[in-house]
């Protein structure tokens, strides 16, 4: 359990049990396959499967924004005492974007080492 020292009094946060945290894994499988695959599927571009992982994680946050967003206004308007909800939707939608910034920003400096490789 960690306490954040900055809250007064100090508040003890939980940490977020692993059914929550969902990995993004890439398995680079056969290229020439997938393209192959790709273009039956009428899609044309290899990396499709990549961007609909993206674009899901990024779906996922959104909602988890829209949720402490909901929650934090029903509290503030007094339909919910329940403060505790509350604090967690606000601390799951705020590791849950931390987090895929971080994957994003790993994937934008893989693409820039990548750029620079010399061939």
């Amino acid at each position: 359990m960690t306490i954040i020292n900055g809250a007064n009094p100090p508040v003890p946060l939980e940490p977020i049990p692993l059914e929550h945290i969902q990995a993004i894994s890439f398995n680079p499988g056969n290229p020439a396959r997938d393209t192959a695959r790709a273009a039956q599927a009428g899609r044309t571009d290899p990396f499709g499967g990549i961007l609909d992982a993206a674009m899901a994680a990024f779906n996922r946050v959104n909602a988890d924004q829209q949720t402490a967003d909901a929650l934090q206004q029903q509290f503030a308007a007094g339909r919910s005492g329940d403060i505790l909800a509350v604090m967690m939707a606000q601390e799951n939608a705020y590791t849950s974007l931390n987090f895929t910034l971080q994957v994003a920003s790993g994937a934008l400096n893989a693409y820039r080492e990548i750029t620079r490789m010399q061939v």
